[in-house]
């Protein structure tokens, strides 16, 4: 059996980075009855200063059957520690789960244009290329890119899009990449029964579940319901990237007017995820880009209709009455979006609410994702 080797800075039990851990952790899953599965990965979550308690570190120790897991130390996340760790797994194909990490896409690649590591490259940008991201600390982003085109790096490795849009921006920024497959993420393989949650005309609950980061736009979604009229009671979950940018946030909720309530929550594990999913109405997630949007198809499988920005692959979801799309040049469009869900009555909700688990049922039951990824790997791995 082959090895797969999955690089990736955060890994279960780690989640405040939300959507590229529930993939990865997904995705080793999935390629773990075709493949011995190797994860390498950092010793602590997302923006954290202290490494997991209770885990063994710089070693690989097993995950679940078929899945072994390399929680790498900050102290050995050198060359020398990254090469050791790799080596010992052997792997056939290496899958890099990020376009810009230091230790787990850059200190492999260059290993690898070293000669002292071997296995086929595939790299999954993760969404990082698309114009809404790149505008984010775009100096080091910038260099890992100038990097890239002087090793000419793009021709060397499979890259993995997982949307259209993603497609085309690696074409847009590495017009010599030649290798791309399109395959979507993996979500989450499972899903409950339907259930309604009661709904009264004029009361709206709002789940906001996402990094407190410029990218995700918490601060558009308040300005937004400045002028929402309803009563709306807005839960906010997710870590602090920017405490400049919450900073902000928070003073716009001391403007937001008295029909509007909000509680922040911290983040949330997967489990909180979904109890802080069912207890609202909806999920609104006004993004400058998402290459899937785990939040958004995690409260689809939920039955919780979305209010997104159009920049997400999710393009089809008003006609499935699954949720809305808005723009991002006027607040007030995101407004009426919600607005038009706070009026809503129990019967006319039910509608949409089911119309959201209905569309992620589809996708489950219509996707065939781990033999497409199966497929990719035979192909493009050697």
């Amino acid at each position: 059996m082959k090895r797969l080797l999955i690089l990736t800075d955060w890994f279960e039990p780690a989640f405040k980075a939300g959507g590229p851990v529930r993939s990865c952790t997904n995705l080793a899953q999935a390629m773990s009855d075709t493949y011995e599965v190797f994860v390498l990965t950092g010793d602590r979550d997302f923006g954290d200063s202290q490494p997991f308690q209770n885990i063994v570190f710089d070693q690989w120790i097993e995950f679940q059957p078929g899945v072994k897991v390399f929680y790498l130390s900050e102290e050995r996340q050198t060359f020398k520690g990254i090469k050791e760790a790799i080596l010992l797994a052997t792997p056939d194909i290496l899958y890099l789960n990020s376009m810009y990490s230091v230790n787990f896409t850059l200190k492999p690649l260059l290993l690898h244009l070293r000669h002292q590591i071997s296995g086929k490259l595939f790299l999954a940008p993760r969404g990082m290329l698309h114009a809404g991201a790149l505008q984010y600390k775009s100096i080091k982003k910038k260099a890992f890119l100038l990097l890239f085109r002087i090793f000419a790096i793009e021709k060397r490795i499979h890259w993995h899009a997982t949307d259209q849009q993603e497609m085309q921006d690696i074409k847009r920024v590495f017009p010599k990449a030649a290798n791309i497959s399109l395959i979507s993420n993996l979500p989450v393989s499972e899903q409950a029964p339907f259930e309604s949650l009661k709904k009264e005309k004029g009361l709206l609950r709002i789940a906001f579940i996402s990094r407190i980061s410029p990218k995700k736009n918490l601060d558009y979604l308040l300005r937004a319901l400045q002028s929402v009229k309803s009563s709306i009671f807005l839960e906010i979950a997710g870590p602090i990237e920017s405490e400049a940018y919450w900073k902000n946030c928070q003073e716009l909720i001391d403007k937001l007017p008295t029909n509007i309530k909000t509680s922040y929550l911290g983040a949330a594990d997967q489990q909180e995820v979904v109890h802080i999913l069912k207890k609202n109405h909806i999920f609104v997630l006004p993004t400058h880009g998402e290459n899937f949007g785990h939040g958004i198809f995690e409260s689809l499988v939920v039955g919780k209709p979305v209010v997104i920005s159009h920049l997400t692959p999710w393009q089809d979801l008003q006609e499935r009455h699954a949720g809305l799309l808005c723009v991002l040049d006027d607040a007030r469009d995101l407004a009426k979006q919600i607005e038009h869900f706070a009026v809503q009555e129990d019967i006319s909700y039910t509608v949409w609410a089911k119309g959201a688990w209905d569309y992620a049922n589809d996708f489950l039951r219509n996707a065939d994702l781990p033999n497409q990824y199966n497929q990719m790997f035979r192909l493009y791995g050697g």
